[in-house]
């Protein structure tokens, strides 16, 4: 990670930084990190009083960072426009882990029409803990404002949002808006049943339940919104990132198939417990960051029997039970099982079992796991699933899927005969037109960075008409796919 340049570094060397790639991951960085800071600190100041000692750690921090974006010469000016936050004139690269953080920022503009915030250069923490204090009790930017000056607060100041901008009130919300908060609220959901199953507590699911149903709702309404979210990762939380994606990419299986509601919440419960026994996996093993020992391969094989047997400990899972336990005991059995566990009278795999396993495979391969760093490319990894299908993949169900997922599947990395480079960011819906799809251009003919135009390659309008020549890895080329779905 890049170190902060000093203050007293040459003027000039900044200006030829301005704009360049260093200048602005450092910014990038920095601005992350403010907007965690000024989240943790309004949190906080919601709860203690404006003398209380707890405020004293969080605006110390955040005048910390305001001096090395100063320091980087940028310009400590936080502000929204529409979904996204930006540090001055730079839009901050949104990630998992912050996601919250930055959604809820956001909100507390909204909700006090305010437009930015700006800290100046010798900005306190005595300031900031006033700021903070002042923003729990104003509704507005100009009342705000007034009260800083009133309070001597000189380095701070508060803007309303920029008057070209279309009004945003919070209860508009659009459809990604609702998409993501039901994919966080998912992942919660199952953080506390497996934490719950790690403490050998008695579990009951109907959180689950209430979630998964407003995936199933999503995924009729905006299947394409949904599956960009499974190009989200997180190394902290693979585990339970992982069991959303899978439910997530189970349900349009199941929707290809025709499934009703009901049986598609039955699904969606089955796939997000399917790796539930990976809870009791001792922790040194689960996120061991080399290769497995052949004892440590014995020790993760036994999470599907762990599973049923913390499946049956579960409370709430009534006459869908059987159905959820089993396919959380096959789902690592392959179609011709020769997988595990091992099985003393084979049998014919369910059809629930047969799906997880291709969901489950599929996100695996795609996701930078602990004991997987590098990833696979989303068009690379459905070839290699095409490749066992017959052995490890029901054959029928991998035609669902790829007439689901189309041949490049969404957060594939495309290089176009412009030169350019985009993102997939949804399959055609149109079965023939499965391999021009939709995509987001992010670099140009020249190689640089751009907030490119949605196009969809089979557009007979689209001008200059453009064709996929190759696939790129996004991980070997740095770009964070994160930031195009959030």
């Amino acid at each position: 990670m890049s170190e902060p340049a000093p203050r007293e570094a040459n003027p000039k060397l900044f200006e030829a930084l301005k704009g360049s790639r260093i200048r602005d991951e450092n910014l990038n960085r920095l601005g992350k990190r403010l907007v965690y800071q000024v989240h943790i600190l309004l949190k906080t100041a919601h709860i203690h009083l404006a003398g209380n000692a707890a405020l004293a750690q969080p605006s110390e921090r955040l005048v910390k960072t305001v001096e090395e974006i100063l320091e980087w010469r940028g310009a400590a000016h936080l502000h929204h426009e529409g979904d996204h936050l930006y540090l001055d004139d730079l839009r901050l690269k949104m990630d998992l882990e912050g996601y919250i953080g930055f959604t809820e920022v956001i909100d507390n503009f909204r909700r006090r029409e305010i437009g930015s915030v700006r800290f100046l250069d010798d900005v306190s923490p005595q300031e900031v803990i006033e700021f903070a204090h002042l923003w729990m009790t104003t509704s507005t930017a100009g009342t705000l404002q007034e009260l800083l000056s009133a309070r001597g607060v000189q380095h701070i100041t508060i803007e309303p949002p920029s008057s070209h901008l279309p009004s945003t009130h919070p209860e508009r919300v659009t459809q990604k808006a609702v998409a993501k908060r039901t994919y966080f609220r998912t992942i919660t959901a199952v953080a506390e049943v497996m934490e719950s199953v790690k403490l050998k507590q008695a579990v009951g699911v109907k959180k689950s339940k209430r979630v998964v149903q407003g995936l199933v709702d999503l995924m009729l309404q905006d299947e394409m919104t949904l599956l960009g979210l499974t190009t989200l990762r997180s190394h902290d939380e693979y585990t339970y990132s992982h069991c959303v994606n899978v439910c997530i990419l189970a349900l349009a299986i199941g929707q290809r198939l025709g499934y009703e509601r009901s049986h598609l919440s039955d699904l969606g419960i089955a796939a997000l417990f399917h790796d539930v026994g990976k809870a009791e996996i001792p922790l040194d093993v689960l996120n061991k960051s080399t290769d497995f020992t052949p004892e440590e391969w014995e020790v993760i094989r036994r999470h599907p029997i762990l599973g049923v047997k913390s499946l049956l400990r579960l409370k709430g899972l009534d006459e869908i039970s059987t159905k959820i336990v089993i396919a959380g005991f096959e789902h690592h059995l392959n179609y011709d099982l020769s997988g595990y566990p091992r099985l003393a009278t084979p049998r014919k795999l369910t059809l629930f079992g047969r799906i997880i396993s291709l969901a489950d495979c599929y996100d695996a391969m795609t996701a930078s796991r602990v004991y997987n760093r590098i990833p696979l490319a989303p068009d690379k990894a459905l070839r290699l699933m095409l490749k066992k299908s017959g052995t490890a993949y029901d054959p029928l169900l991998m035609k669902v899927f790829v007439n689901c997922m189309g041949l490049y599947p969404v957060g594939t990395i495309v290089a176009l005969d412009t030169g350019e480079l985009g993102v997939v960011i949804s399959a055609h819906p149109s079965p023939d037109r499965r391999g021009r799809p939709i995509l987001k251009l992010i670099r140009d003919a020249s190689g640089r960075e751009v907030d490119g135009d949605t196009i969809d390659l089979a557009d007979p309008a689209l001008s200059p008409t453009r064709r996929i020549v190759s696939t790129a890895d996004a991980a070997s080329m740095q770009i964070d796919l994160t930031r195009f779905f959030l």
